[in-house]
């Protein structure tokens, strides 16, 4: 982040220095968690009326190689959290461990992810590979034992990157596969 800060001041610097003509504003607005919907940042600022309404166009500073992209992504970010019943090893029986429940959810949401990742954008990214949809399961995990006793909830992330040429499904076929797993008493 602090290179992509730095690199940005340089930009309007060389910018003001070079453009005789210029006759627009440039604002530089650094804000925290644009990864996770920008609640304490862009979304803020937005909701404070911060940002201006005559912007034409954003520049945002993601390692991209070198890359100018013309396209954004969408993104849902969900934390799932899988439920079971503590139990001793010596007695697994009387419980439901959280972490292998766990691993069946994420199972379900492994054959999506196939299905999405071979989907890809029009837009000149770059390299061929950036080109595809993502869905990122478990950037985070989450399960803390209890000395012999096996889980009571085990948790990890899903992370949904959507191409603009992909609709709004993305986030039914997500909630769908959880609340098919809640029905089954795994969430």
């Amino acid at each position: 982040m602090k290179a992509a800060s730095s690199r940005c001041f340089m930009q309007i610097l060389a910018l003001k220095e070079t453009s005789a003509e210029w006759n627009g504003r440039i604002g530089l607005t650094l804000v925290p968690n644009e990864e996770t919907g920008g609640e304490g940042g862009s979304s803020w600022l937005s909701r404070e009326g911060l940002l201006a309404a005559t912007v034409v166009a954003m520049l945002l500073a993601e390692p991209t190689s070198g890359v100018i992209w013309n396209a954004n992504r969408g993104a849902i970010s969900l934390r799932v959290q899988v439920f079971g019943k503590s139990a001793h090893v010596g007695l697994q029986h009387q419980g439901a461990n959280a972490f292998e429940r766990m691993h069946r959810v994420v199972a379900r949401l492994q054959t999506l992810k196939h299905e999405v990742e071979q989907r890809t954008t029009h837009a000149k990214i770059g390299a061929e590979q950036a080109r595809n949809s993502i869905l990122l399961l478990g950037g985070q995990s989450v399960a803390v034992p209890i000395s012999t006793w096996f889980q009571r909830s085990a948790g990890f992330t899903v992370d949904r990157r959507i191409n603009p040429e992909e609709d709004l499904r993305p986030r039914s076929q997500v909630a769908g596969i959880l609340e098919g797993a809640s029905a089954t008493e795994f969430l």
